[in-house]
């Protein structure tokens, strides 16, 4: 499974042109715009039109010096991935702006507040900052018809589109970013309204609209070959071809991922370089170019300062490596991952981040139990191992099964061991750091159930949707069907909620696997119409829905019909 990722590309305001890569880089805004400052013991409850009434300080050309200095010092910060300082600083801001009067400025500072609290998880309080940005916004709109207004309403319809489409609010988020574009047409902005048509797209992708999404990123692509080389440029270009990827014009993809990655190096900026170089790695993987697609990966993983990115190539690596069979490899991985997705901010690309774990872990126990020597160890009292859920002693055992130094009393892959004498001789040969690595069975449940938890928490019913029907596919996977069924419910009426086809089909073939499983089968034929139904849609407005899952769906249905 592959990761999602998010493709936003958000704006933080400090200088207005500058277009940043897709997990929120600071933006920009002109610092000609007066700036201000925050209270050191600042609540986002406390942002308010009453803050704005305070006096103005006696000098304040001084004091937009400071504002000024903090807004770079903050964008600093931001870019430097220390989002917690960036907000203290920017909560210095807001305060001299309070203190001044300047509600412009004042409007500016909170939208950035609510980009930086996106970062670090915080999204009640994101929520609030660009609620008050917003407010303040309509409260001068008749009275401030500036160039430094218009700025500052695009970058806050920019970031506002952000936020809602983190929370599944996919349409609500493509109206927000279509007003951003109309105020850049305003500005006479063209890098700005490309930053907008791209985040539309990738509203379009949530809704399915795939075919709308990759003819907008087309006209797109006639913008930017006009462009000099540019972080903007590169990032388009990176947004085009991995929708060419989703919609399978994987060689179109690549040549794309290519001229991004060129432009990248040039200027050069390693985020971004890290990103083409992970969706390179995600072309390579469709085009079944195995080996060079773990390359990327790495590249990425190697490129990046960024811990998100960092996990996000080690999760595919991890994914693709156990689709090749190469478990002592992935197994070195495993015991890395864990403690960085405990550490990283909630979010939804940490939600999906978690889930895809949570199916490498549950696939390669899944292949191990299906090999001669894994069935073999399951009969016996590995079994015990097994229930209590150690996936990667199991796993361990499975790997180390043919080697005549284990004395397992196996020669070869093919012939199974004496599992009595197997299970001892584990016991005593598992190494402490081995032991701290082992992921418990019933730790993929948890994980998931973390997946829901924290879906519910950030109100993301497409990724709570996501989570509860993975959590649904492992219950499925371990023959405990009625719980199976119940979750793969709850999670297909999620995503039907949010208008997720993509997801929707996944669990209506589920359900139509469990009511088999349970010996319901005109419940089985239902289900896997309405999956059929679903996909038959997709492909309405897909050019191709991947041909490689059409494939793979269409043998899986054709037998029960």
């Amino acid at each position: 499974m592959k990761v999602e990722r998010l493709k936003v590309e958000g704006d933080i305001a400090l200088k207005a042109t500058n277009l940043k890569p897709d997990h929120l880089k600071a933006a920009n805004l002109d610092l000609s715009a007066t700036l201000r400052e925050k209270p050191a013991n600042f609540k986002p409850a406390n942002f308010g039109l009453s803050a704005t009434l305070r006096e103005q300080p006696k000098n304040l050309e001084q004091a937009n010096l400071t504002v000024s200095r903090l807004l770079k010092q903050g964008k600093g910060l931001y870019d430097s991935g220390r989002f917690a300082e960036a907000v203290d600083v920017l909560e210095q801001a807001l305060k001299t702006n309070q203190a001044q009067g300047d509600q412009l400025s004042e409007a500016m500072v909170l939208s950035n507040l609510s980009l930086a609290y996106q970062q670090l998880g915080l999204w009640t309080q994101a929520k609030n900052a660009i609620a008050n940005s917003e407010k303040i916004l309509r409260y001068i709109k008749n009275r401030d018809k500036s160039t430094a207004y218009l700025q500052v309403l695009a970058q806050s319809l920019m970031i506002k589109g952000s936020i809602e489409l983190g929370s599944s609010e996919s349409k609500a988020a493509m109206e927000s970013w279509e007003q951003a574009a109309l105020t850049y047409g305003e500005l006479g902005d063209e890098a700005g309204q490309i930053r907008s048509r791209i985040n539309i797209a990738q509203a379009l992708q949530d809704l399915g609209m795939y075919k709308r999404a990759l003819n907008l990123l087309n006209q797109v692509e006639e913008s930017l070959v006009a462009q000099p080389d540019s972080l903007n440029k590169a990032i388009g270009l990176r947004s085009l071809g991995n929708m060419r990827q989703l919609v399978g014009e994987l060689s179109q993809s690549r040549e794309t991922l290519e001229k991004s990655l060129e432009i990248a190096r040039s200027l050069p900026y390693s985020q971004e370089i890290s990103a083409i170089l992970f969706s390179l790695g995600n072309t390579a993987r469709a085009q079944q170019e195995l080996d060079e697609a773990i390359d990327y990966y790495q590249q990425a993983f190697d490129q990046s300062l960024d811990p998100i990115t960092k996990l996000e190539a080690q999760l595919n690596q991890l994914s693709l490596l156990i689709d090749t069979k190469r478990i002592k490899e992935a197994q070195a991985l495993i015991p890395q991952i864990l403690p960085q997705l405990e550490s990283i901010p909630l979010s939804r690309r940490s939600i999906y981040l978690r889930i895809n774990f949570a199916q490498s872990l549950r696939r390669a126990f899944q292949w191990a139990s299906k090999s001669p020597l894994g069935r073999t160890l399951m009969k016996d009292e590995v079994r015990s191992i097994k229930d209590e859920g150690y996936v990667q002693t199991f796993l361990d055992a499975v790997a180390h099964g043919g080697n005549p130094q284990d004395r397992t009393g196996s020669r070869s892959w093919g012939e199974p061991p004496r599992p009595r004498y197997l299970a001892a001789s584990l016991a005593k040969r598992l190494q402490p750091s081995v032991k701290k690595a082992i992921q418990p069975s019933y730790e993929i449940a948890k994980i998931l159930a973390t997946a829901v938890q924290q879906a519910k928490a950030l109100g993301d019913k497409r990724a709570e949707a996501y989570a509860l029907g993975s959590l649904g596919q492992l219950y499925e996977q371990n023959q405990q069907l009625p719980e199976s069924e119940d979750l793969t419910q709850q999670a297909l009426k999620l995503a039907q909620e949010v208008n997720a086809p993509d997801i929707s089909y996944r669990w209506q073939w589920q359900l139509g696997r469990i009511s088999t499983g349970l010996g319901e089968e005109e419940n089985a034929i239902a289900a896997y119409t309405e999956a059929v139904n679903t996909l038959k849609s997709l492909r309405s407005d897909l050019v191709a829905v991947n041909q490689q899952v059409r494939f793979t769906f269409r043998e899986s249905v054709e037998p029960v019909y």
